[in-house]
């Protein structure tokens, strides 16, 4: 089978980023990887760790209320009272659990996904640029942390008051056509994931690129252009990637700390993994050409 050509400028398939992504071992600066990884695996391992308890208290309270309904709907038909279902006692105990398994699980993948940030910086600078120092590198990665929170807040803010408005809409259209609203309600996540998608790039324009929080999604989506469709494959591609990793260490449900374990460092890789696609895409985006010494290397790996 003959692999079509691409322009320059132009995004590739997966398959063609495939030698260079995988290779998340690799970011030409020596132990890095090796510092990122296992930080990256301890932060993670300990929050699900701690969120263990959380999670399990509302499987518990979960499974009360099932079985309260079942009972209810047994002894007599009508309307369920939601109310003696779920005591005040009760609902303390979904928001004190809910609370702290968000908050572990939020922290920790915040800074999960900076450490990654991190060394997609690394590894596409000393793409670009071999003779760059690596203390450059991480002084101007600290410098740029402020406009990096800045364009997310401002990226999710507006994923969340479009779904609020999605919300409204989508409740008013179940008054009319109850099953179309459904339909349509279902197909939300993937409008999440699609607009991830098409802004992937929002994070290295501001640390590599230098853009400004307030015109960075404007720029985001003029550069990504005409590469829309296939930036949205690849991406969906690494997705389903994520999914079947996720069902393989389900395999481990018996034994929870081995099952955790599994699941984090699938986690750390597929991260890693994702960070260096979005780089190689970003880098094809733009336009940039890696020095020949590099490649040379990379191919000698």
């Amino acid at each position: 089978m003959q692999l079509p050509t691409y322009k320059k400028g132009e995004v590739k398939r997966l398959i063609f980023y495939a030698k260079d992504v995988f290779k998340f071992y690799d970011v030409g600066v020596p132990y890095l990887v090796q510092v990122l990884f296992l930080l990256m695996l301890g932060i993670l391992f300990v929050a699900y760790l701690f969120a263990l308890p959380y999670a399990e208290e509302l499987n518990k309270i979960s499974n009360i209320v099932m079985t309260k309904v079942t009972e209810t709907s047994t002894v007599a038909s009508g309307n369920i009272n939601i109310r003696e279902l779920v005591t005040p006692e009760m609902t303390g105990r979904i928001v004190t659990a809910f609370t702290g398994y968000l908050a572990l699980m939020v922290g920790a993948k915040a800074i999960v996904t900076f450490l990654s940030l991190f060394y997609a910086c690394v590894w596409h600078l000393k793409r670009v640029t071999p003779g760059m120092p690596f203390s450059y590198i991480t002084r101007g990665f600290l410098k740029r942390i402020l406009p990096l929170v800045a364009v997310n807040l401002i990226f999710y803010g507006a994923i969340v008051l479009l779904g609020v408005v999605l919300s409204i809409l989508l409740s008013l259209l179940g008054l009319i056509v109850p099953s179309f609203a459904i339909l349509l309600a279902s197909a939300v996540p993937v409008l999440y994931f699609v607009a991830n998608a098409l802004f992937v790039y929002r994070d290295l324009s501001v640390l590599v690129g230098g853009t400004r929080p307030t015109k960075t999604l404007r720029i985001v989506w003029n550069l990504v252009g005409k590469n829309r469709r296939q930036v949205i494959g690849n991406m969906i591609t690494m997705y389903i990637l994520g999914l079947f990793v996720s069902v393989l260490s389900a395999g481990f449900s018996g034994q929870a700390l081995l099952a955790i374990f599994a699941s984090v460092f699938a986690e750390v890789v597929l991260l890693l993994v994702q960070q260096r696609l979005v780089v190689r895409m970003y880098e094809d985006t733009k336009g940039m050409t890696v020095p020949e010494t590099i490649k040379k290397e990379d191919n000698a790996l």
